[in-house]
């Protein structure tokens, strides 16, 4: 059972991750290969931050890293 919405079996029986295929990113980039979902990334830090507002005092924020 698949308890993840962004994980699923296409036809051909293959796990696909956000949709993609991943036996095709195995072959293509060999493995072991770790995928992440950015969709589901950014979703559970948008629920990270909103229970950190609710949790932190108002003049306080939590510090997250950025990209260069």
């Amino acid at each position: 059972m698949l308890n993840q919405p962004n994980l699923s079996v296409n036809p051909a029986g293959h796990l696909t991750i956000g949709g993609v295929d991943a036996v095709a990113l195995a072959e293509k980039y060999g493995t072991p290969l770790y995928v992440l979902d950015e969709d589901m990334v950014r979703g559970q830090m948008a629920l990270y931050r909103e229970e950190m507002r609710k949790s932190l005092p108002p003049a306080a924020a939590p510090i997250l890293p950025a990209r260069p």
